[in-house]
């Protein structure tokens, strides 16, 4: 289950940064997941 929790906090953050690139948000302001880094 953790994985599963996990995946779905990285397209919550995928979501969130394409929606920042808008508002002006860069990656530093969002807390990126590691395993995506």
């Amino acid at each position: 289950m953790g994985q599963d929790v996990l995946l779905h906090q990285a397209r919550l953050t995928v979501y969130s940064l394409r929606r920042g690139r808008k508002r002006g948000l860069t990656m530093e302001d969002v807390s990126t997941p590691r395993s995506m880094a």
